[in-house]
């Protein structure tokens, strides 16, 4: 049977396999994990054009792992509200138990990350270790950076995770809200997202926070592209100063700068990286 409400899982056996979906309209991650562990790992993604050679891959998937439930993040927005992906997935909830006649419950995915994340800061990991094994529940998580400082984190960060999805940067000259004030940037760059952004988790990855602007800018950009499962944000550095309502998700560092001054990631020609204060 299918649950009705988003609920933990229940233990269907001490020892029992379970295959967690993360659904999207274009495809759908899945992650296996043990009742006895509460862990779970990313295993793989399903991207199909029809529904039959969908439900294919997910037979072999059971077949191959014989798992004793099967747990389905329920897209809700923030105020806990439905939405048009809520019942699509409950619709694949329900075609999966009508097919496979397994247990099927739907856990509210707005929880997932923040709860891994919790747990694995209580178990002393530290913050790019965290960031990798949350993140192991979206196979299809993608990192943006912001030109130009953001770009250089987010390619350390790339390649430590070993994430699949190509790296995608952004140039918001365009899109900033003082554009028509203070004009283009003396160097513009290229905008380049590889991947296609509809239903796939989004971190955007930037240097500096201060007022938020930019963050703005970036996410308005992304929408052009496409209407991500979620956009997220880990910065290196929270220098205070906010403008708009923007908080990162993961952050390495919070510093106090004062006003007049500039905080600015460098990279030498070895590939180093640095923070300089310099007047603004």
């Amino acid at each position: 049977m299918v649950s009705p409400r988003p609920s933990p899982p229940s233990r269907p056996a001490e020892d029992g396999t379970v295959l967690a979906f993360d659904f999207g309209s274009k495809r759908i991650g899945v992650a296996i994990g043990a009742t006895l562990l509460r862990r779970a790992s990313a295993l793989t993604t399903i991207e199909a054009e029809t529904n039959e050679t969908r439900f294919a891959a997910i037979a072999r998937l059971i077949q191959e792992w014989q798992p004793a439930l099967l747990v389905i993040g329920l897209p809700l927005a923030l105020d806990g509200t439905e939405h048009k992906m809520t019942a699509r997935c409950r619709r694949f909830a329900n075609q999966l138990h009508g097919r496979f006649g397994l247990p099927v419950v739907l856990t509210d995915e707005r929880l997932t990350s923040a709860v891994a994340d919790t747990e694995l800061r209580e178990a002393g990991l530290g913050w790019r270790v965290r960031k990798g094994r949350v993140d192991a529940l979206h196979p299809d998580t993608a990192l943006v950076g912001i030109h130009t400082g953001g770009v250089w984190v987010a390619e350390r960060l790339h390649a430590a995770l070993g994430l699949v999805t190509p790296l995608g940067s952004l140039d918001v000259s365009f899109y900033r809200d003082d554009f028509s004030r203070s004009g283009l940037h003396a160097q513009l760059k290229t905008s380049d997202i590889p991947f296609e952004v509809e239903d796939r988790p989004i971190v955007i990855v930037d240097d500096v926070l201060y007022t938020g602007r930019t963050i703005r800018a970036a996410m308005n950009e992304i929408f052009d592209y496409g209407r991500p499962a979620r956009i997220d944000l880990a910065v290196l550095v929270d220098r205070g100063g906010r403008e708009l309502p923007v908080c990162p998700r993961w952050l390495a560092q919070t510093l106090q700068i004062e006003e007049g001054k500039n905080l600015q990631l460098e990279r030498s020609e070895t590939g180093v990286l640095t923070l300089r204060l310099a007047d603004a």
